[in-house]
């Protein structure tokens, strides 16, 4: 049973640091989930695909390299690099649970309670994982915990078989240990905060304290969802995607005169509010409760704002659906789900309950940065069967002000908003492809925009 939870639990704990902290690469769950199912196959299909003594050194190594690679978490290396080597990691702690399990299969008549305890293993990882860890723990640590629980499983499989075999798991064990705790501590060096829920980990970062560049950030995962800076001069000023060159900082900058009323799917930090004027109504929707909770406390863009800040906790879309017309100057969708927009927020029927809460001169401004999805010719398709008017605008990083680079399509009904000149002198036309189909409700393919595959 402990050698099927251990499996399990390398699994989860993997691919939860893979999507959700390294990196926000689509599909890329499939792969640890073909590796584990891969070591399941060949050990059970034959007892020469596993050799204990092979192991022993095989695990040593790739639990030593995986471990470092987790304590330097913060040096950003390469995932070209690390991806390969956590996933070999996972095959090899696998190939161990699985060749470990084969070499213990009984005979036929005991088969049933045998693939009973291999069950209830796996379910043990499951509910370790997925529901005791995250209530226990604040942050992601369930990787570190998990290579920890192999390099026992190892020592305690290979116990008393050889002197040097029993040195090498000790060594292994203390290393790992090691490389857990400097994790662990490191990750937790600069945080404020750190919570997590059904939605997954959140966590507030502090740099620079005590000078004029001291800014806070909130990250989700991989993503950072916004920063604010502390120093009195600039802590009302938006910026990371949000600066004042930015396509939504364009956006609100052009709207009409007088009170606006602005709806914003995605709170974030609550960074847009700091555009708010005295009169104006910014009505944000997000789906986690855990964000309004940080935002309001660690973060004060909510309780500084000039205007009226209204938060409706639960699904953006859903929420929209319910309320009556809500007549916005401008809606921007900027809800993220690791790297990118939730699919059924950039669907056409989506896009058509935008317009019908907006004015008729409104702009729907999207937010469709991301590193690995293409997705303004989904946009455009959606444009042109909907007939209206849409710009591309990206903006340059500036480091020293922490403005990050960031892709933001404004669509109108009517209005042109190339006829305002600082638009007009940064807006580019959506990218076209005719090979695609209008993403619906009932159809999306995550797989033709993916930027590998841009001709």
């Amino acid at each position: 049973m402990l050698l099927a939870t251990c499996s399990s639990v390398l699994l989860l704990a993997t691919t939860n640091y893979l999507t959700q902290n390294l990196a926000s690469i689509p599909f890329l769950w499939i792969v640890p989930l073909s590796l584990y199912l891969l070591s399941f196959t060949l050990c059970f299909d034959r007892s020469g695909w596993y050799r204990r003594t092979w192991y022993v050194w095989i695990i040593a190594v790739v639990l030593g390299g995986i471990s470092y690679a987790l304590a330097t978490w913060h040096q950003k290396n390469s995932i070209a690099i690390t991806i390969p080597l956590f996933c070999a990691g996972l095959f090899a702690g696998c190939m161990f649970c699985h060749g470990e399990l084969a070499m213990r299969k009984p005979a036929p008549k005991y088969l049933t309670s045998f693939y009973l305890m291999i069950s209830i293993g796996g379910a043990l990882g499951g509910v370790l994982v997925g529901i005791v860890v995250p209530n226990a723990l604040p942050g992601p640590f369930e990787l570190a915990l998990a290579l920890c629980f192999c390099a026992v499983m190892l020592f305690a499989v290979n116990f008393r078989n050889r002197r040097l075999t029993d040195v090498v798991c000790i060594a292994v064990i203390a290393g790992v240990f090691i490389a857990s705790g400097y994790y662990i501590h490191s990750f937790t060096e600069k945080s404020l905060l750190l919570a997590r829920n059904f939605y997954g980990g959140l966590k507030v970062d502090e740099y620079g304290k005590g000078t004029e560049d001291a800014y806070r950030s909130l990250v989700h995962g991989t993503i950072i969802h916004g920063i604010q800076f502390q120093a009195p001069k600039r802590h009302v000023k938006p910026v990371s995607y949000y600066a004042p060159e930015s396509g939504i900082g364009l956006a609100i900058k052009h709207l009409p005169q007088g009170p606006r009323r602005v709806g914003i799917i995605g709170l974030g930090v609550g960074s847009l509010s700091a555009y708010a004027r005295p009169g104006d109504i910014y009505r944000f929707y997000d789906i986690n409760p855990l964000v309004e909770k940080v935002a309001t406390q660690k973060f004060s863009y909510l309780s500084d704002c000039r205007g009226k800040v209204e938060v409706l906790i639960g699904d953006g879309r859903l929420l929209l659906e319910q309320e009556t017309d809500q007549h916005y100057d401008l809606l921007v969708v900027d809800a993220f789900s690791s790297d990118s927009i939730p699919v059924h927020l950039l669907t056409i029927e989506a896009l058509q309950l935008y317009f019908r809460h907006l004015k008729p001169d409104g702009i729907l401004a999207l937010h469709i940065s991301n590193l690995h999805l293409d997705l303004a010719p989904v946009i455009d398709r959606m444009r042109s069967a909907l007939n209206k008017r849409a710009i591309l605008i990206t903006n340059k990083e500036n480091d020293d002000e922490e403005i990050y680079g960031s892709d933001w399509v404004l669509m109108t009904s009517t209005r042109n908003l190339c006829d305002v000149p600082e638009i007009k002198e940064v807006a580019a036309d959506l990218s076209s492809r005719k090979d695609l189909r209008v993403w619906t409700d009932n159809y999306s393919n995550l797989i033709q925009i993916l930027k590998i595959n841009k001709d």
